[in-house]
């Protein structure tokens, strides 16, 4: 006759495969304004300085779900998308930049697997837009603080 007693680390499996779900559906139901990036250099550890300029990877994103999440016109930071939004990961939200002679303000975030580069994303009201602009490399110059 087989026993009917399950041991202790069935369970324990059971609770972490339930655990580990769970926070998976969590992390997709609640996209970029809920997420925290560890990493992202804020007021305290931004070691370049306000006022200079840095060379950064620039792309542009439309508002499409494939190049954003679930709600592809609200930034990161709670506002709907216009000109003159930048996404970038390495600046804190509400920084103020300068493209060319033109001001950004940072108020949306890119994937957390660009975390640790320096790439912003300018946003850009058509797909053809964005995909006209590419990638390039620019000169940017950061002037305030959120």
């Amino acid at each position: 006759m087989k026993s009917t007693k399950t041991n202790i680390n069935t369970y324990i499996v059971q609770f972490s495969a339930s655990l580990l779900i769970g926070v998976i559906s969590v992390v997709y139901a609640y996209p970029a304004p809920a997420l925290a990036f560890s990493n992202q250099i804020t007021p305290a550890n931004l070691s370049f300085g306000y006022g200079i300029s840095v060379d950064v990877i620039a792309s542009a994103y439309s508002s499409t779900p494939d190049q954003t999440d679930a709600s592809p016109f609200i930034t990161a930071s709670g506002t709907h998308v216009r000109h003159g939004i930048v996404a970038s990961n390495f600046l804190p939200l509400g920084t103020k930049v300068r493209i060319g002679d033109e001001d950004f303000i940072v108020e949306d975030r890119m994937n957390p697997r660009y975390n640790n580069v320096r790439i912003i994303d300018i946003w850009m009201p058509s797909r053809a837009e964005a995909k006209e602009f590419g990638t390039k490399t620019l000169s940017v110059q950061i002037l305030l603080p959120k």
